[in-house]
């Protein structure tokens, strides 16, 4: 199954270590948004949707889940190292239909497949689907449960409307650094959240940035597109301090949401458009340095944020406590998704669903993540 959350707790312990060799230059600091923010007014019990081992899958969701219609209901569930298509009355009902996108030999994928967002083209119904590919091929394994090192990318498959087939493109959003087997940390850029601007003009895309910089963890950046490229590769340019200047293909840009001054790490972004608030609300997985430590009372979990434009963001508030990455015996809480079940200008009622483990593992005794949620209700509050 995918361990890439567990490769992020290698990375985590390592971001206060110094330097052993020249680094990249570090981004500006992400720009803060002013005047706004975001409440958490009330949070259900959490539920059981899948149990672990339920149709034979297990270590999942291990990105957001991706919805493709409502009514019926279908959608793409990341599990172990490939995606799913998902089908049924209900999410608790919902069956496996498909392997839809898995690992491929000596491509850019070939240890993981997963994606984590898709969009539907209004001119023919093609699905879009954005996905968090992972090269294995040379690294060594980073030790902690076996876990491989890996370069990431974000790649692109497309199915035609009411399809069941995916047909791979490739990449289409890229690092700054070429692959580098004898990297102690993760490489590159995955987990890419993906909406359509209000009117339609553009594509928005927020991801993870893996960085084996000092004094760093992992970071999200973000990338826009013409919404009419449907995100293929060329198209995607990536925010830089001011404006959408580097290319998406191996450009460096900025982070919109960091966890540097925590010394921590932030990732595994999933946004969404609230037209009623207007707002892009995001929930993502901070993890604060330490608390993956034995004992450890951990200070990291599943965070939320607001913004006006998808840039700069209020400042993170934290709606789930718990360790964001797969820990050995312990509790955790990641790839968190939103759906939204109603909303007014100020006020939103969703249902927030996550992967979660009593008592993370890799045995029957100790079955690693599955799908679990809560109803949560939220508060924009707004200075202008």
């Amino acid at each position: 199954m995918c361990c890439r959350s567990i490769v992020l707790m290698l990375l985590l312990m390592a971001i206060v270590a110094a330097p052993l060799r020249a680094q990249p230059e570090a981004p500006a600091a992400p720009r803060m948004a002013e005047g706004i923010g975001i409440t958490i007014e009330r949070t259900g019990p959490q539920k059981v949707i899948i149990p672990s081992g339920q149709h034979g899958l297990v270590g999942f969701p291990d990105e957001g889940i991706t919805f493709l219609s409502r009514k019926p209901l279908s959608f793409l569930l990341v599990a172990g190292v490939s995606t799913r298509l998902m089908q049924g009355s209900s999410l608790a009902t919902a069956k496996p239909v498909a392997e839809v996108i898995a690992p491929a030999p000596g491509g850019p994928d070939n240890g993981y497949a997963g994606v984590s967002a898709a969009i539907t083209d209004p001119r023919d119904g093609t699905i879009r689907a954005f996905y968090h590919a992972e090269d294995w091929e040379g690294y060594e394994k980073l030790g902690l449960n076996g876990v491989n090192n890996f370069l990431a990318s974000v790649c692109l498959a497309t199915c035609p409307a009411d399809g069941k087939v995916f047909t791979k493109q490739g990449p289409v959003i890229t690092g700054p650094d070429a692959k580098d087997t004898s990297s102690k940390h993760p490489q590159g850029i995955g987990t890419a959240s993906v909406t359509v601007t209000p009117g339609g003009k553009y594509l928005l895309a927020w991801f993870t940035v893996y960085s084996p910089a000092p004094g760093r963890g992992s970071e999200i950046g973000m990338a826009r597109a013409p919404a009419a490229s449907g995100g293929e590769a060329g198209s995607w340019w990536k925010w830089r301090d001011t404006d959408f200047s580097e290319p998406g293909i191996g450009g460096r840009g900025t982070p919109v949401i960091s966890f540097r001054e925590r010394k921590g790490a932030a990732m595994d972004a999933s946004v969404v458009w609230v037209p009623e608030c207007r707002r892009y609300v995001m929930v993502f997985t901070g993890v604060i340095h330490g608390d993956t430590a034995p004992d450890s009372d951990p200070q990291g979990g599943i965070w939320v944020a607001c913004s006006r434009e998808g840039i700069a963001w209020s400042e993170p508030t934290r709606i789930v406590k718990g360790i964001g990455v797969p820990c050995t015996g312990r509790e955790c809480t990641m790839h968190p998704s939103l759906v939204v079940n109603s909303a007014t200008a100020d006020t939103i009622d969703a249902t927030l669903l996550y992967g979660y483990s009593p008592s993370w593992g890799m045995t029957a005794d100790a079955p690693s993540h599955h799908l679990v949620g809560r109803t949560v209700g939220l508060k924009m509050t707004d200075g202008e």
